[in-house]
This record gives structure tokens, C-alpha cells and sequence, in this order.
């Protein structure tokens, strides 16, 4: 407690931005535009940082203090490393950066607050200066610690222009205590935990699909609780922005036995950053979800989702996704299969309209018998995609006439009304995905 007060009265010295949100979206399901936290680095303060040993090469690479007695590297206790399910990104971190991570995550976990850091990095308020990317890696690493703010201290104790000391700072409109912190961090894994046991034994695909949805239908898009930005806000509070969605899936993938590592771009609007995950499956290939994006910020029926996202690779995410940042600490992955993507893998990929039709008529009489109200599709080129939106989606052509789905709809779904449907273009502009939702509405 004594600790989380001290952190009161530095907080005058802080000064950070925050990356709101985008806007809401229309009326019609669409991904939604979510945006990441980002931590601009705080001006310098006056607490000493210790002096590290140096190596046996001369490197620095300072020890733990209070190493636990679980695994530990050079001294230090890496239980962060399983806890927040960032292997990957551990496995493929420099020594400079496992030190400096190391420290920093540790003073996370055990709230003790002040980082010493083996290597001193180069000051700087923006992307590209080696200490506000670190943060930016310490907060992405920093799932399991929802507690955490996106601010640090910086100190620069040598006024060489250097930073060699940061002092984290925890967010005190959700705890008073550490004892509040851990049980912050306990009610998320129990969470963690009551997700992951309900998995099914099918394949890596449906058990994909299981955490995917559990994700979704948990949470709602919302800055209206204190821990949006965290995974403890999308699934205990059940609210969350895209860091606090991708944080989710991150945990869920990770705990139950999948490789996955994070990655920062920006999604459709080019001045807010935006989270989304890797996942490696038994194919070899990397693969992406966008859990934000499947769960549209002012959906009426908790229901929807958009698997427009679900295992899609580069190419297709940056159809309408602006940026993929380059990580300075380590490589990421490249997806670039598109194999096991929902559409392909339930059938509903088309490379000719009379193909869709089919797709289309059979989905309408699925949906029909067993109570559900949407059709997905997704089409091979521009042109099959052109196709059936002229043909078979258009409301109202040029003519008069209408298109073809209401006599699909009237043919195939009984249980709905024909005159009365809706649909999202996931293509529009030229950009975004060759995809349709067919929203189905219920006959009077």
C-alpha cells in the first residue's frame, strides 16, 4: 500500500498520451475501429537506479535481487514469460532486451515499480525511439497485470540523454492495494481458466472457433469500465477496446496450448494504433484473428459476429487494415495462408455466382431450421464479388427490380420475411475483404 501511494505522489511528473478510439460505426455490422493505449514516455525523475554487474564479457546484465524459485534467466524470475504466454516473443528477444524486459516485468508483477535497466535506451516521445517502443513492448507483454498504466516515469541520472531507469505506475481507480492487484490477477485467470476447460476435443479448428466466440460473446466494445484497455476488462468486466480484446485472445490462445504472439498496425483509421493475434497451427503456418473487429461496436443482436477476420493471413488483413509496424525487438510472423479461414473452412467460399447461389440458398435453409439470421460469403475476385452484389444483393436496380435473394429467401426461409433483409459489404471502396452478411429478418 505504501508503494501504490508513493506512485500518487509522482504522478504530477507524468506526461503521456492516449490513442482514443475510433468512431462508432453505421447501422449495418461491420468490424469495429478500436484503438490501442499508447504510452508516450513521462519526463525524467529523480529516483537512482542501481548499478548492474557486468558479464563475463563485459556485457550488463544486472541479477534479480529476489529470484523465485521457479525458472529464472541470468538471475531473474521469468514466471511473466508463462503468465502472459509471451514465449514467443521472449524466444526471439535480444539478450539487451530479455534483461531490460525482464526487469521491467518483474517490477510489474511484484509491484514493486522501479525498473533498473541493463541497457540504456535513447529518449524519445515517438515511435522509433528505443524507450517508447520499449514501453510499448512492456505493455503489450503486460496481459496478466491488468493493474498496470499505460504511463511510466523516465530517469535519466547520468544527463547523458539516456534513459536508465523507468518506475512503472499502477492504476489506482481500480486498486488500493496489492493485495487488490493480485486478486485482479486471480479473477482473470479464473476466468482464463472456466473458458479454456469448457474447449472442445474436436479440431484445432473448432476448438478456434470455441475461444473465438467465447471472446466475442463475452464482451461488449466499450470504454465504460476502468479496465477497458486490459483482458481483464473483456472477460471478467466484460467490456473492453481492441488492446483489451487482442489481450483476451492472446491469454485464451496461449492457455490452451496454441503458439501466438501479438502485433501493433492500425486498423481503418490512420492516426489510432490497433491490436489483432498470430496464431501457429499443426500446419506450420501462422495465421491471424481480429477479435475486435468481429464484434462491431454498436451491434443490436449479441448474436452477431463477423468471421470475416477468423485465420486470414497478411495480405488479406491489410486490405483494409492501413499498417503493419514493423516490431523493433523482434521478428514477427508472416501469414500467409488462407486455408483454414471460416469461410473456406464451412464452405462458403465462391468463385462463381452460381456457386453463391447455391452457398446462399443452402445457408437460408439452414438458418431457417435451426433459428439462426445470418449468411456469410465470401467471393474469389472482384468480379464474382461485382456479380452478386448486382445480381443477387441489390436492392433496388436500375429497372426496378429487384435482386435475387428475395426469391431465395422466399424459396428457402419460411421463417422470414423476403421483403425484409439486410446486408453488409465487407469490400467497399475498393478495399476490405470479398465478403458478404446476409442479416435475415423474421417474418411478421
Amino acid at each position: 500500500m505504501k508503494r501504490i501511494l508513493a506512485f500518487i505522489l509522482a504522478a504530477f511528473m507524468i506526461m503521456s498520451t492516449f490513442a482514443a478510439c475510433g468512431d462508432p460505426i453505421n447501422e449495418n455490422p461491420e468490424p469495429d475501429q478500436g484503438g490501442v493505449a499508447t504510452a508516450a514516455p513521462a519526463v525524467s525523475g529523480d529516483i537512482a537506479p542501481e548499478e548492474p554487474p557486468a558479464g563475463e564479457n563485459g556485457e550488463v546484465i544486472p541479477q534479480n535481487p529476489n529470484p523465485s524459485n521457479g525458472e529464472t534467466w541470468n538471475g531473474y524470475d521469468i514466471s511473466f514469460v508463462e503468465e502472459n504466454g509471451i514465449e514467443y516473443v521472449w524466444e526471439n528477444c535480444s539478450n539487451e532486451t530479455k534483461a531490460n524486459l525482464a526487469a521491467a516485468m518483474n517490477a510489474i508483477r511484484d509491484m514493486t515499480g522501479f525498473i533498473p535497466l541493463a541497457y540504456p535506451l535513447e529518449d524519445g516521445e515517438a515511435r522509433g525511439a528505443e524507450v517508447y517502443d520499449f514501453i510499448q513492448l512492456v505493455l503489450n507483454c503486460s496481459m496478466d497485470y491488468p493493474y498496470v498504466l499505460n504511463r511510466f516515469l523516465k530517469h535519466d541520472n547520468d544527463g547523458d540523454g539516456k534513459v536508465d531507469a523507468m518506475t512503472a505506475l499502477f492504476n489506482l481507480d481500480i486498486i488500493a492495494s496489492e493485495e487488490q492487484a493480485w486478486d485482479m490477477t486471480a479473477k482473470l485467470n479464473a476466468k482464463l481458466d472456466e473458458i479454456v476447460s469448457g474447449m472442445p476435443d474436436g479440431s484445432e479448428y473448432d476448438k478456434l472457433m470455441y475461444l473465438h466466440e467465447a471472446l466475442v460473446f463475452n464482451c461488449k466494445y466499450s470504454e465504460e469500465v476502468p479496465t477497458f484497455y486490459t483482458a481483464y476488462g473483456a472477460l471478467v468486466d466484460g467490456m473492453a477496446t481492441c488492446q483489451g480484446y487482442a489481450d483476451a485472445m492472446h491469454m485464451l490462445l496461449s492457455r490452451a496450448g496454441f503458439e501466438t504472439v501479438f502485433c501493433i498496425g492500425r486498423g481503418n483509421n490512420a492516426s489510432v494504433t490497433h491490436k489483432w493475434n498470430y496464431v501457429k497451427l499443426s500446419d506450420g503456418q501462422w495465421y491471424i484473428i481480429d477479435p475486435t473487429w468481429a464484434d462491431p461496436a454498436d451491434k443490436d443482436d449479441p448474436a452477431y459476429i463477423n468471421y470475416d477476420y477468423f485465420l486470414i493471413s497478411d495480405e488479406e488483413l491489410l486490405k483494409d487494415h492501413k499498417e503493419k509496424f514493423e516490431n523493433p525487438f523482434f521478428t514477427e510472423p508472416v501469414a500467409s495462408s488462407m486455408e483454414h479461414c471460416y469461410h473456406i473452412t464451412e464452405g462458403y467460399y465462391c468463385t462463381t455466382y452460381d456457386e453463391a447461389k447455391a452457398v446462399v440458398s443452402q445457408q437460408i435453409k439452414d438458418c431457417d431450421s435451426e433459428g439462426r439470421h445470418y449468411v456469410y460469403l465470401r467471393l474469389s475476385d472482384e468480379s464474382v464479388f461485382e456479380d452478386v452484389r448486382d445480381r443477387m444483393l441489390k436492392a433496388n436496380r436500375d429497372d426496378g427490380s429487384h435482386g435475387e435473394i428475395m426469391q431465395l429467401i422466399a424459396d428457402n426461409g419460411p421463417s422470414f420475411n423476403s421483403k425484409s433483409w439486410s446486408v453488409y459489404n465487407g469490400h467497399e471502396e475498393g478495399a476490405g475483404p470479398l465478403t458478404f452478411i446476409i442479416t435475415l429478418k423474421d417474418a411478421e
